[in-house]
């Protein structure tokens, strides 16, 4: 993550409840991209779970003093399988400024086995194809195993491993605002309009 900007004014994250988030991913699974990924996920035996706990998702928002801004939203659905450890999700990140530029990465992650140290991630490319990655998830990781206090890196392997959803919110609140940085940073494609707010998680 780049060193702390100190321009920065305001820092707020808000964690929407479960009813916001499923009234959200009807919209969003209808999205072609999201489409294809859930598709790939049924192929492999998954389904889309619907759960409480099987959605997390909010916002960020940051604010400079020289007025710009940059609000991040986040939103993962868990998938499972059944008699299956197996642990699914579909991740949709979008990033907006006040000046106009605007970036959406949409992706899948599986854990095998429920092993989250050996997750695999996928993206739809601009094609609705499927290409297996690593970037998200693995800057996220790296972040949060540099950047956050040791209770957070505690949580990274102690928090429980039933559902995606359910592993990011516990770290969520064991990490507090480090981790909600590092969704940023992670998400922040190093380019100047989202870099100034988000870091650079990026190379």
């Amino acid at each position: 993550m780049a060193k702390a900007n100190t321009y920065i004014t305001e820092e707020t994250t808000k964690i929407l409840d479960s009813t916001q988030l499923k009234t959200k991913f009807v919209s969003i699974n209808k999205k072609s991209p999201v489409k294809a990924l859930s598709s790939e996920l049924l192929k492999s035996g998954f389904k889309p779970s619907t759960g409480n706990n099987d959605f997390y998702g909010g916002s960020e928002r940051y604010v400079s003093s020289d007025g710009k801004k940059l609000n991040i939203d986040f939103s993962f659905q868990s998938y499972s399988k059944a008699s299956s450890k197996d642990a699914g999700a579909i991740g949709v990140i979008t990033l907006k400024a006040s000046s106009g530029e605007s970036e959406t990465y949409n992706f899948s992650l599986i854990a095998p086995n429920g092993d989250f140290n050996k997750f695999t991630e996928h993206y739809a490319d601009k094609n609705n194809k499927i290409v297996k990655t690593n970037s998200w998830s693995s800057r996220w990781y790296a972040c949060a195993k540099s950047k956050c206090v040791s209770s957070c890196l505690g949580a990274l392997t102690t928090c429980p491993k039933s559902s995606w959803t359910v592993f990011l919110a516990c770290v969520a609140v064991r990490c507090g605002g480090c981790v909600a940085k590092c969704v940023a940073c992670a998400s922040c494609n190093c380019s100047f309009w989202c870099k100034w707010a988000a870091g650079c998680c990026r190379g």
